[in-house]
């Protein structure tokens, strides 16, 4: 209507309605983001090694027709996608399928379950390799008998971290958990805390709870309600400077547990840089990555490598309740020298964590591998 009312005034014979101005701008608007989306899929096919689409935007054909081929060349591309998925997942599953050549039927029972549990076929060989080599022909065509040999392999090249110790050091034993975001630290830290605070008199440990975590929303309050049930002090550092006069004030500690987070990225510099901006003014500090049982093996290898930046000294895998599939945590323990510290089954707070040995990991760990047995 008021583009009418401006034609009219302008001496117009036959006023231009708002709608017509509506639908030219809505055509130009639908080829401008037509000729965006052609440009995006010319560069995947390109990179595909497919040819070059045709250019629908250049030809006078209405939108209609515009919309109808870039429908069609997208669903072409779209099936394409898919087909090389097929092929993928084929290829995946007759290398999994394979047999082992030449081997008895103990190793494969070996290869078998570790496969069922999602260990990488790498590793799953690799173990086989390794216990082939350490036992006998008999052992070998025995399949219960080979699965004891190989959680005996396994428990023979795992490193395990004693329990934290107080005795030989000045000052209080510092220790930090770091890893991605979800994990499981800050309700790891008050599993950790509890047989120091609860435990035996002979074990009770005076304790102070740092906190680098003042970005995610409710991270200060969780460790704040801990620290309250467990009667502690809880420090909350904004500032790598700050860490100096807190120390000073709770030197008088025998622990002190320092929940963190992956900084928030300032003045350009990483988060794993800000982080170790903290960590590199605490003394007698030693380093634990945290991760999920349940991630996949390539994030673990991702985040290893993420964290290797600053430097980690034992690993804390959590929420073994939650999964079955124990393969990628096994190959990142038998691939790491980095020993391991606790293990944690379930969110209940004090319990849900083990120690790291022998015994819990053959319970956690192996027996979710002897499918056999």
């Amino acid at each position: 209507y008021v583009d009418g009312m401006r034609s009219i005034q302008e001496g117009d014979n036959q006023p231009h309605s708002q709608k017509n101005s509506l639908e030219t701008g809505k055509k130009s608007n639908d080829a401008e983001a037509a000729s965006i989306l052609l440009e995006h899929i010319q560069k995947v096919r390109a990179s595909r090694g497919h040819s070059t689409l045709v250019d629908l935007t250049s030809s006078n054909k209405d939108r209609n027709d515009i919309n109808a081929n870039l429908t069609k060349q997208l669903q072409e591309l779209m099936n394409q996608m898919r087909l090389d998925m097929t092929e993928l997942k084929k290829a995946v599953a007759q290398k999994l399928a394979e047999p082992i050549p030449n081997y008895p039927c103990g190793l494969k029972a070996i290869k078998e379950s570790l496969i069922n549990v999602d260990t990488p076929l790498d590793i799953a060989e690799f173990i086989v390799k390794s216990v082939s080599e350490s036992t006998s022909d008999e052992i070998q065509n025995n399949a219960v008998r080979s699965m004891k040999a190989y959680e005996s392999w396994c428990n023979q090249h795992v490193n395990f971290t004693e329990e934290l110790s107080f005795e030989t050091i000045a000052g209080p034993k510092i220790i930090a958990l770091f890893g991605p975001t979800g994990v499981g630290k800050t309700t790891t830290i008050a599993k950790i805390a509890a047989p120091y605070t609860f435990g035996s008199k002979e074990k009770r440990k005076r304790i102070a709870f740092f906190t680098l975590d003042t970005f995610r929303l409710g991270a200060t309050e969780q460790l704040a309600h801990y620290a309250q049930l467990y009667d502690i002090v809880l420090e909350v550092i904004y500032e790598p400077e700050e860490i100096d006069k807190k120390l000073t004030e709770h030197f008088d500690k025998d622990l002190i547990i320092i929940d963190t987070a992956l900084l928030i990225i300032n003045y350009n510099i990483p988060g794993y840089l800000r982080l170790n901006e903290y960590l590199s003014r605490l003394p007698n500090l030693s380093r634990y990555l945290v991760m999920s049982a349940t991630s996949k093996y390539i994030d673990m290898i991702n985040t290893i490598k993420c964290f290797n930046e600053i430097g980690f000294d034992n690993i804390i895998f959590t929420k073994l309740d939650e999964t079955c599939s124990v393969g990628p945590m096994l190959a990142v323990m038998l691939n790491s020298k980095t020993p391991l510290a606790y293990f944690t089954n379930g969110q209940g707070v004090p319990y849900d964590i083990l120690p790291a040995n022998k015994e819990n990991f053959s319970k956690s760990i192996l027996e979710n591998t002897l499918t056999i047995i």
